[in-house]
């Protein structure tokens, strides 16, 4: 078989619409494709790489908070003042008494005066970006919950 010559192109445009058909001859002909430089063989394979959109699979955070609020909101017996918690948005920071950063996450909790009569439980801290938690005027039983300990973020 002969060597193939690729990219002679006399122009800058020719040249990018050659490229994923020169990688993909480099790949199926390994050894017969010769390049005029190294620079040029460079070239190919940097813009194929950055051209393949790269997937990330993660499970989107706001839903994760949305699920741990619902929780919280049934553990504390579904107070009257959270009836607008509802799983109907794709996102707690719509709530009354939750605020976002901009990212979306969960970081403040502004919930007195909210009539929660039972105790914090220790699923809040799954609210990673949770920095501040107001439930003044409630009425929590016991002593301090050492489970907040564990919100890491909490000021």
């Amino acid at each position: 078989m002969g060597t193939y010559m690729l990219c002679p192109c006399s122009s800058q445009l020719a040249k990018f619409e050659l490229l994923p058909l020169a990688l993909a001859f480099t790949l199926i002909f390994p050894g017969k494709v010769r390049y005029s430089n190294m620079s040029e063989l460079l070239q190919i394979v940097l813009l194929t790489l950055l051209s393949v959109p790269f997937i990330v699979i993660s499970q989107n955070p706001s839903s994760d908070e949305l699920t741990i609020l619902l929780n919280i909101k049934q553990l504390w017996g579904d107070p009257p003042s959270l009836v607008s918690w509802t799983n109907t948005s794709s996102s707690p920071c719509g709530w009354p008494g939750v605020n976002c950063t901009a990212t979306g996450a969960v970081s403040e909790l502004h919930l007195s005066d909210k009539n929660i009569t039972t105790e914090i439980p220790p699923i809040i801290c799954g609210l990673k970006s949770l920095t501040t938690l107001v439930l003044s005027w409630n009425y929590i039983p016991g002593q301090f919950p050492s489970s907040l300990y564990n919100c890491t973020n909490l000021q």
